[in-house]
């Protein structure tokens, strides 16, 4: 299950986002291994897909933090 992961990559270089391709990735694994009979050998899919997924979230939260105005959210001086 783990080996068609990677293949969401190549598209990155066709002009889809980080948190795409992340999330693409991680929803063909869970499309595995639902396809599949349950059983304990598709814990490291699962795993993947959910690791995969929290790393599309984290991308797409730090893109949109970093997309915001400085002015409306001003920082604190240190």
């Amino acid at each position: 299950a783990l080996r068609g992961a990677g293949s969401g990559t190549r598209a990155a270089g066709a002009g889809m986002s980080l948190p795409e391709v992340l999330r693409r990735a991680g929803d063909r694994l869970i499309a595995g291994v639902t396809a599949a009979p349950a059983s304990r050998d598709q814990a490291l899919a699962l795993l993947a897909a959910d690791a995969l997924l929290t790393y599309a979230m984290e991308a797409e939260a730090d893109g949109a933090v970093h997309a915001l105005p400085a002015s409306r959210f001003p920082l604190p001086d240190d």
